[in-house]
């Protein structure tokens, strides 16, 4: 059996991908899909990045394999707690592939974090506790560390966005996909192995930062950064090409995304508050709310619901808003019907 290379794109959107590939930007990926097979695939539901990655390595949906999301409630509370590796319910590739006495390495992928000791080498994605670099405790087995303490999740901060933040995160961002570059190949010579994992993150973060400056048809667009998504895509096809003409010849080498990429529309609705207007949700008094205000039991359409918070403004006020728009220029989003439901029954909502 040949060995396999799978090298993943975070959020990779397909038709950025098919038009820099035929405008010759991403020659690596272009020679792949030529001399190989390039097709889209549908992502999970939800398309997000836990559950698409562990069903790319598991081959089950996400009922099945047990991980949603980022995060979970916790059974009868208001609370969420972050999901790991710990709550995938079936075997991974590596997995399986461990058990048939194989040699795989696994690097940087989402929803690994604690590391499992794998035949081979693991280095758990950015779930892990200390999310901007690795330590010790993402990698198996602990003597590597020294080989991958330059892979890095982020090199910079994400919250707080304001002027030149994003003159800064670009060169960044390509900086940090060279890095990664150089501690995968430095493991594909250094270590044995059959299956082969790594995943970029990059292209991901470009894409929810920079999507506004590279889609004109945006209601977030502004000028300037037009040419950032296509710069870390050319820089990945690169990192692409290296890390196959590092992995060597009798290697099959596979490249995918766990799902795609769009726009990001302006509009909020608070819904609750917006079926409290309509008269289809009511609160009862109460007390010691979650978020230190006053609680209280909600009822939506006959059918109980378990206590929330009242909503409340910055100065603890009231509030009943419908919707708006973050562009305070742009007027109030139109409302939403709410369609006649019989006592107990779910609640339908259209736009």
């Amino acid at each position: 059996m040949n060995r396999f290379l799978l090298i993943g794109i975070d959020g990779a959107e397909p038709a950025l991908v098919e038009r820099w590939m035929d405008a010759g930007r991403l020659p690596h990926l272009a020679r792949l899909r030529d001399t190989g097979a390039y097709f889209r695939l549908a992502s999970t539901t939800p398309p997000a990045t836990f559950p698409a990655w562990t069903t790319c390595v598991t081959g089950v949906g996400p009922g099945k394999h047990g991980v949603f999301d980022f995060t979970e409630m916790r059974q009868g509370e208001y609370a969420l707690r972050f999901v790991n590796a710990t709550h995938r319910r079936v075997p991974a590739l590596w997995n399986i592939l461990s058990d048939a006495k194989k040699r795989v390495g696994v690097l940087g992928v989402p929803a690994t974090y604690p590391p499992e000791a794998v035949n081979g080498f693991m280095v758990s994605g950015f779930d892990s506790p200390v999310c901007t670099s690795v330590d010790r405790s993402f990698v198996y087995p602990p003597e590597l560390y020294g080989e991958v303490a330059g892979w890095r999740f982020a090199d910079f901060q994400e919250s707080r966005i304001g002027p030149g933040w994003h003159d800064r995160a670009l060169p960044k961002l390509l900086a940090k996909i060279a890095d990664k570059e150089t501690v995968a190949k430095r493991l594909l010579a250094r270590e044995p192995w059959d299956f082969f994992m790594v995943v970029f993150g990059e292209s991901d973060t470009v894409a929810h930062h920079f999507w506004m400056f590279h889609d004109p048809a945006s209601p977030r667009h502004r000028p300037g950064h037009e040419d950032a998504i296509r710069l870390v895509y050319e820089r990945l096809d690169a990192a692409i090409g290296a890390l196959a003409d590092a992995a060597g010849s009798e290697v099959t080498v596979g490249v995918v995304s766990d799902h795609g990429f769009g726009g990001a529309g302006t509009g909020v609705v608070h819904l609750n508050n917006w079926l409290a207007e309509q008269g289809h949700l009511r609160f009862a008094p109460g007390g010691g709310g979650l978020l230190g205000g006053e609680t209280d039991a909600l009822a939506v359409a006959g059918s109980a619901v378990p206590t929330l918070p009242r909503p409340r403004g910055p100065r603890g006020e009231p509030v009943a808003v419908r919707g708006h728009r973050l562009d305070p220029y742009a007027g109030v989003v139109g409302g939403i019907e709410l369609l006649p439901v019989g006592a107990g029954q779910p609640a339908r909502t259209r736009a």
